[in-house]
């Protein structure tokens, strides 16, 4: 455990270099799919305003500043100090920061009004009812969360995480949206809106051509309203504590 500590604290500082300069999937899909994040967050949030939201796993800060645009206080936490750090000195936003551990959150509970959880969770594939717990536990009544995961149906998803510098304790799952919501029901959230989404895009970003990403990004929409969606790249879900 205290060497998965080290080794995240590491990644988490160096986390820009790693994913931008030094993986092995370009850096344009990386900022295609973080840009994908902030307008699901945007098109989730519309006009609310929370008077307190948590990003959990801020890591460098990806998605704080469209956050901030429906909190009063914004928080972020990470275990990766390093990672904070990094936010601090380069993200300009109005945002308090905490190191601690998703599954042993140091906040009261029913205080929370929204919380947002990126490509957290399936770093603990085996901790999942402890995290959604400690979610529920400190989000008010009628709080909402927001999780975006890797999709366990999508076999790339496995591959990725075996190469890729950014999961670098080998423990990384990818993880199944049907799970989550249960999980999710079982601690007193309902389901408000759930989707898979992205499986041809990434391409178009790879031979950087707009008309080859736009036919792609059809296709994806196409692909969501079947049954293939099933093994699209990702999917998020957002539901409400009542």
């Amino acid at each position: 455990m205290q060497d998965d500590i080290k080794i995240i604290d590491k990644t988490g500082k160096r986390y820009n270099d790693i994913i931008f300069r030094e993986d092995y999937i370009p850096k344009d899909i990386y900022m295609y799919q973080i840009n994908i994040r902030n307008t699901i967050i945007s098109k989730i949030m519309q006009k609310r305003k929370f008077k307190y939201t948590i990003d959990l796993g801020c890591g460098t800060g990806f998605h704080l500043i469209t956050l901030s645009r429906y909190s009063e206080n914004l928080i972020g936490t990470d275990m990766s100090l390093g990672a904070l750090k990094e936010c601090k000195k380069n993200i300009n936003v109005d945002c308090d920061y905490i190191v601690c551990d998703i599954k042993r959150l140091p906040f009261k509970n029913n205080t929370i009004g929204f919380v947002w959880v990126s490509g957290v969770l399936h770093h603990i594939p085996r901790d999942l009812d402890i995290a959604i717990y400690n979610i529920s536990r400190i989000l008010s009544h009628n709080g909402s969360v927001l999780i975006d995961e890797p999709n366990k149906l999508n076999f790339f998803n496995y591959i990725n995480m075996k190469l890729s510098k950014a999961d670098p304790t080998g423990k990384e799952r990818p993880l199944s949206l049907n799970n989550i919501e249960r999980l999710l029901e079982t601690n007193n959230f309902i389901i408000l809106e759930s989707k898979l989404y992205e499986f041809f895009s990434p391409i178009g970003i790879i031979v950087r051509s707009n008309v080859i990403l736009n036919l792609f990004i059809l296709l994806d929409r196409y692909m969501s309203r079947t049954f293939l969606k099933n093994f699209q790249l990702r999917w998020y879900v957002f539901a409400s504590r009542v």
